[in-house]
């Protein structure tokens, strides 16, 4: 059996863990024969099972079990990563603009950002803390459509989502998060960039 590194790497707003909930972590594995990395798995590592064909990884607040796909020694493979399964990626632009009720609103930075499934985004809000967990890629639709988790008890959406905490980002028309707030704060337009 070949010898294997597990490296699990977790994201720093890892802020999901204060509801009983972890996100931003993936698990790479690495050959230490070759020092290739042949797999990248979202979620935070449990532990192996006990034929060591599969481990158990925690994705938000449940435990899955995904099965590996090792190489023996000599064994030829085209297949790279894991990533891929991660789904499709696409590329998100932001706007983000800063508002004030004694001024007029300013742009702070147009961002351009390739995003797949689990991806967190940066911290756009401009308070991570009282944004909660902040922005995460929940599924790369396709090229075109991205969904967004974003903290309903700290931002507002418009248009408004069909699911609270759940946004729909296509390439039709920019959707605004705006954090709630009374005398200043900001507003974030994303949309697929071209």
């Amino acid at each position: 059996m070949p010898h294997h590194l597990w490296i699990s790497k977790c994201d720093e707003r890892l802020l999901g863990i204060e509801e009983n909930k972890v996100f931003g972590c993936e698990v790479g594995l690495v050959d230490v024969e070759t020092m290739e990395q042949i797999d990248v798995i979202p979620g935070k590592l449990i532990g192996r099972t006990p034929d060591s064909r599969s481990v158990v990884v925690l994705r938000g607040d449940s435990l899955d079990v995904v099965p590996l796909e090792l190489r023996t020694a000599g064994e030829e493979t085209t297949k790279g990563p894991r990533r891929g399964t991660r789904g499709h990626s696409a590329r998100l632009r932001a706007v983000v603009e800063q508002w004030s009720s004694r001024s007029q609103t300013d742009t702070l930075g147009v961002y351009s950002v390739e995003v797949r499934d689990g991806d967190w985004l940066p911290d756009w809000s401009g308070n991570a803390t009282r944004c909660g967990r902040g922005m995460r890629v929940r599924r790369v639709v396709s090229p075109s459509q991205v969904e967004i988790e974003y903290p309903p008890g700290a931002l507002w959406i418009a248009p408004p989502a069909l699911t609270e905490g759940l946004a729909l980002v296509t390439s039709g028309a920019a959707t605004t998060l705006g954090t709630r707030s009374f005398d200043a704060g900001r507003f974030i337009r994303l949309s697929i960039a071209p």
